[in-house]
């Protein structure tokens, strides 16, 4: 990007206008694929954040708190995929249609197992009414997982090869837009992810009964919904996707290490409230916003500002739109 900086302001004609009568030229072309690249990358990004973000709009839409250790424990979904990969690979096995899957059942058996965990030992005996505490025990939380993995695994970044090859290219003069099977994949299992989660709290019966906590936990637990079970297993699907995430930031980034999860947090957790985090399409919508904003600005405008862009719109929205912007007043779920 700096090179390209540099050479942008080389002398030479300079800019020219845009004259719709006269024929598309190999640059106009060479710019259109720059974008289309761009625009593709950026809707890998978003995948990826939405995935977690998802998680940020569940538990609040539920006990209206922020857990910020979720970009933590989606470092900590990376580093297991990576560990269940390399495992396997040492083993023999080679197949990505082997080594993927497993990493993907190991994510998410952990998120499950350690969601469950987090909210008997850690949310459930400070209380549901406080808001403070809560808040407080998630950033207790984070440091706890990110130190833990430190001192586990050292500092030293944990590199993936790629497992995922190939994929198409479109020719626009002598430019190319590249598309890789792994973009693909992230998207589609986004997409996947996204529609089995909306279906399972529309038409299931844990659905109803997330739904039904979210708008009045008292008013539930007298008709006979387990409120604590349902806030249980809405932890162990949160951190699943959570760790997700990690595992497909770990295949389309190729590396990790304990310091990631910041990063996708705050990224994640500005989508879910950008789109309204107590809404989940909301969220992740928000999310693919994000991304846009992230690649788009890195791409034309400044690589080392995208994160300030990130923010200032996040604050802008919250001044005209604090809800979201898909998100409605006094809404909790949806």
């Amino acid at each position: 990007m700096i090179v390209l900086e540099v050479w942008e302001r080389l002398a030479g004609e300079g800019v020219k206008r845009f004259d719709p009568a006269q024929p598309i030229s190999k640059s106009a072309l060479a710019g259109s694929a720059y974008g289309l690249q761009q625009l593709l990358n950026a809707l890998t990004v978003g995948s990826l954040y939405a995935l977690i973000a998802v998680g940020y709009a569940l538990i609040f839409s539920l006990l209206e708190i922020v857990n910020f250790a979720f970009g933590e424990l989606a470092m900590v979904g990376s580093i297991l995929a990576v560990i269940v990969i390399l495992a396997l690979g040492m083993a023999g096995v080679e197949s990505a249609w082997i080594l993927l899957p497993a990493a993907l059942m190991a994510v998410l058996a952990y998120g499950g197992v350690l969601g469950s965990v987090i909210d008997r030992t850690v949310y459930r005996p400070i209380g549901r009414g406080n808001r403070l505490s809560p808040l407080v025990a998630a950033i207790g939380l984070s440091l706890v997982v990110q130190n833990s993995v430190l001192i586990a695994q050292g500092a030293r970044g944990k590199i993936l090869s790629p497992l995922i090859q190939g994929g198409w290219t479109l020719h626009l003069g002598e430019s190319t837009v590249h598309f890789s099977f792994s973009q693909l994949a992230i998207i589609l299992l986004t997409a996947v992810i996204g529609l089995l989660l909306h279906n399972t709290v529309q038409r299931t019966r844990f659905g109803r009964d997330l739904r039904a906590c979210a708008a009045d936990p008292t008013m539930a637990g007298l008709l006979g919904v387990p409120v604590n079970a349902v806030i249980a297993r809405a932890f162990a699907l949160s951190t699943a996707l959570a760790g997700v995430g990690g595992l497909v930031s770990v295949v389309y980034y190729g590396q990790t290490d304990h310091s990631i999860g910041l990063a996708l947090g705050f990224k994640a957790l500005t989508g879910a409230i950008l789109g309204g985090i107590g809404t989940l399409t909301g969220a992740m919508a928000g999310a693919m916003l994000v991304g846009l904003v992230e690649i788009l600005f890195a791409a034309f405008i400044s690589n080392e500002m995208r994160d300030l862009a990130v923010f200032v719109l996040l604050v802008g929205v919250l001044i005209l739109r604090p809800t979201g912007l898909f998100g409605t007043r006094n809404e909790t779920s949806s």
